[in-house]
Order: C-alpha cells, then sequence, then structure tokens
C-alpha cells in the first residue's frame, strides 16, 4: 500500500519526521487497516463514532479518513 504523504513542503522538520516515524512504524498503515475496516461496518458514522468503536482518538480517525479519500478508498461525506 502506497501512503499518500501528509506533511506539505514548507512544513517544519519536525512533522516530516513524524511523518517518516508513523511510516517506518508501521503505525499509519495499522491505523488506516482499522479505519478502513469500521467504515466499511459503520457507514455512515462520524470520526468521533468510529473512534468510540475502534479506540484511536478522534482526530487519529480523521487523519486517517483523509488518507483514505486520496487514495480512493473512501468518499467525502456531504454537509447538509
Amino acid at each position: 500500500m502506497k501512503l499518500p504523504r501528509i506533511s506539505r513542503r514548507n512544513d517544519k522538520a519536525s512533522s516530516v519526521i513524524a511523518e517518516l516515524e508513523m511510516n517506518v512504524s508501521g503505525k499509519r498503515k495499522t491505523q488506516i487497516r482499522k479505519v478502513w475496516s469500521a467504515l466499511k461496518h459503520n457507514a455512515g458514522y462520524s470520526a468521533f463514532e468510529l473512534s468510540k468503536v475502534i479506540g484511536l482518538d478522534r482526530y487519529q480517525v480523521q487523519r486517517r479518513i483523509s488518507d483514505l479519500c486520496v487514495m480512493g478508498l473512501a468518499m467525502p461525506s456531504k454537509s447538509l
């Protein structure tokens, strides 16, 4: 699975290092898989609701949903 880049060119070095650490350790892929699985079984849940289901922080869930959208595995929800 090729992961999209999440840090920007003008981000501080600490952001780039944090991204590399998440990728090298495998934490990001693990979180992506957890969120993807949870989305498949709980369609329509918010990031907050999914966080309760899978035990991740809601901000982590939202970041991984963004990754899934960029990867073409999820679609952003439409606001009412």
